[in-house]
């Protein structure tokens, strides 16, 4: 099939990549043995590799497939969600959220938030008149449920609210009632707190971040450490290479810090630029979700789009200390197997969903209309 491509999406996702690669080596060369200097990005590189070719794949796939095997994907994920609690799963600081594959590490929860969001939007389309029944939103629900249960165990809250937030956008953007929402709202307050602060880290991170000062040399340390990196860049940076936090200062400076690593080398102009590459994709994907050809792809093309520039905002909020902190990568930026395999997985999706539009556009594909149902009583 001869589909367009949308030629902005995909220049600011190679720019991204290219400035991940140097970054990734830069942070992490110094921390290797002599000889091997390489052995993180040449990681990445495989990993990025294994994601183009998911990624194309999924481009040139028609996004009905998708949604008519959507609950076949929700079964398969919920298998290897459950088998990270076996002897199958790999245990890393107290975290089971790994499956050792051999050749990588598999994080079934990063697989889960893309499927999530494509089960939901599947629903919500099948279902999108009778959205003003509380049942039906449940059912619409049910997918990102399911994985929350199996995904908070881990234990990894910050998924678990990343799947909880985009499914409630795409609910939002459906047309739902407004009665629901704070009915949601607060289920999500009394439910999240308590699971929250129910493992004592999450409770060490939050008063480290609120009283750094008080304890610099124990749970703050990252974050002081990230304040310095991002203080010393300066306006131009010191100079790809020529950082000091990443020597011994920052622990693993080339995964959740990476972003603090390039304000100190490539300084407040360099972290400006990644901004806007991320706006770039923010806008892209908007414009995406709002022209897409059916409501199916405008719920998945916005979640998706609030799924990856969330991260990245998310992320770079605290290492500038907006935020507490929170173990979210850097999309694109970080290195992480499974983690720029599902981003790049999540940009295939965009790529399909941009070029039927296109297709639609020029009257080769009809176009399934998109106006809200709610509020018409179901027959």
């Amino acid at each position: 099939m001869n589909r367009r491509i949308d030629p902005t999406l995909v220049i600011t996702l190679l720019l991204l990549i290219t400035g991940g690669l140097l970054m990734i080596y830069s942070a992490s060369a110094p921390n290797q043995a002599a000889g091997n200097d390489l052995r993180y990005v040449t990681k990445q590189i495989i990993a990025i590799l294994i994601g183009l070719a998911l990624c194309w794949t999924t481009a040139i796939i028609p996004t009905r497939y998708f949604r008519a095997y959507s609950w076949q994907a929700v079964v398969m994920t919920s298998i290897l969600l459950a088998l990270c609690f076996t002897g199958f799963g790999v245990s890393v600081n107290g975290a089971r959220r790994w499956l050792d594959l051999g050749f990588i590490n598999l994080q079934p929860s990063a697989i889960a938030k893309i499927v999530a969001m494509v089960a939901v939007a599947a629903n919500l389309q099948r279902f999108r008149a009778e959205l003003h029944k509380i049942s039906v939103i449940l059912v619409c629900l049910y997918p990102a449920f399911v994985f929350m249960l199996l995904i908070i165990p881990e234990p990894d809250f910050g998924t678990t609210a990343i799947i909880t937030i985009c499914s409630v956008m795409m609910l939002f953007i459906a047309g739902a009632p407004g009665k629901y929402f704070g009915a949601i709202f607060a289920g999500g307050i009394t439910l999240g707190i308590p699971i929250m602060l129910f493992e004592s880290y999450r409770l060490r991170r939050i008063l480290a971040y609120l009283s750094p000062w008080e304890n610099e040399s124990g749970d703050a340390y990252q974050i002081i450490q990230g304040w310095i990196a991002f203080h010393s860049g300066g306006f131009w940076g010191q100079g790809l290479g020529n950082g000091l936090s990443k020597r011994q200062f920052l622990p693993e400076p080339w995964t959740d810090y990476i972003g603090a690593v390039l304000a100190e080398e490539a300084g407040y102009i360099g972290f400006m630029i990644l901004i806007v590459l991320y706006m770039l994709l923010l806008w892209r994907g908007l414009h995406i979700a709002m022209r897409a050809s059916d409501a199916f792809s405008t719920y998945l093309a916005a979640a998706l789009t609030l799924m990856i520039c969330g991260e990245a905002f998310l992320n770079l909020g605290v290492i500038t200390g907006i935020l507490p902190p929170k173990g979210l990568v850097l999309p694109f930026i970080s290195y992480g197997s499974t983690s720029i395999i599902c981003h790049l997985w999540a940009i295939g999706f965009l790529l399909s969903i941009s070029a039927e539009s296109h297709d639609t556009e020029k009257g080769w594909i009809p176009a399934e209309p998109l106006q809200s149902t709610v509020g018409i009583e179901a027959k």
